[in-house]
């Protein structure tokens, strides 16, 4: 009987341990797997910081842009000191190369067509006086030059929306 006990008490034992490890393992697969999901959930909320971003900068400077034509275009003389110049596009090329550098290729290169075309219009905002601002609208038409920008936007809108899952 000796023998019988010990025999039950070591298959519990043993038993016992197998399973505390079999529970160690898959928790702690389960644990990786949980960590991994909140991984892609940060990086995809970062994407969708910086493509909200770029669009809200590059449109803020494209209305800002448009604003300060209507105002040169009522003027006949050399601006007005008090009329604040253009922000530079600095932010906006840096954006740019974020998102190139963590979105696919797609979003990547439609970024950098949304950018350029932000620098295309900045020949105007380069326009100091009503003599260069002719001579801007001369060599790029505003007309299309905006046209140019509201497409690669569209463009970047749709991409950025079929990289987070949002895209119909």
């Amino acid at each position: 009987m000796n023998d019988l006990a010990t025999a039950i008490i070591s298959g519990l034992l043993s038993g016992g341990i197998a399973g505390a490890v079999l529970g160690g393992i898959i928790s702690v697969r389960l644990q990786s797997r949980a960590f991994e999901h909140e991984e892609r959930l940060r990086f995809l909320d970062l994407k969708r910081k910086r493509y909200s971003t770029l669009l809200r900068i590059a449109d803020d400077w494209v209305r800002t842009l448009e604003h300060h034509l209507d105002i040169y275009g009522s003027i006949s003389s050399k601006p007005d000191k008090s009329i604040p110049r253009l922000p530079p596009t600095t932010t906006i090329e840096q954006l740019t190369n974020e998102i190139d550098l963590l979105a696919p290729s797609v979003v990547g290169g439609a970024a950098l067509e949304l950018c350029a075309s932000v620098l295309l219009l900045g020949a105007y905002s380069d326009a100091g006086t009503p003599a260069e601002l002719i001579m801007a609208k001369q060599l790029i038409p505003l007309g299309p030059a905006l046209a140019g920008y509201r497409l690669h936007r569209s463009e970047f809108v749709n991409a950025a929306k079929n990289d987070l899952g949002t895209g119909r």
